[in-house]
């Protein structure tokens, strides 16, 4: 399944749900359209927060000293591009990624 697929099964069942508590007024569905709500947003955080995609805007909105963390000799034709344009990559959210986010948590806890 690729991301778009499953951000919009996500959405679809979060509506579905929404609109079924609207005329319910179950707690169950409120409660699992709100949780499909935030799957969805988590992913579309990921996107932006481990991909190069802010990057390749800020180079296609005209900035010149952005790196585009694919190297600089990457660009490619793309029917419908005006110009070659870098590739979008993504990372993952690995180990190091994990001890740095519970590291923070701890060196801010009050003595």
């Amino acid at each position: 399944m690729t991301s778009a697929l499953h951000l919009r099964r996500l959405f679809s069942k979060c509506i579905e749900l929404g609109r079924a508590h609207g005329r319910t007024g179950s707690d169950d569905d409120k409660f699992e359209a709100l949780r499909l709500l935030g799957t969805g947003l988590h992913c579309l955080e990921d996107f932006l927060a481990h991909s190069n995609y802010l990057e390749l805007a800020l180079i296609e909105m005209g900035e010149r000293d952005v790196f585009p963390h694919v190297g600089r000799r990457t660009r490619m034709r793309l029917q419908g591009a005006r110009d070659e344009v870098y590739p979008i990559v993504t990372g993952t959210f690995g180990g190091v990624d994990f001890l740095a986010s519970i590291t923070g948590e701890v060196g801010s806890c009050p003595r």
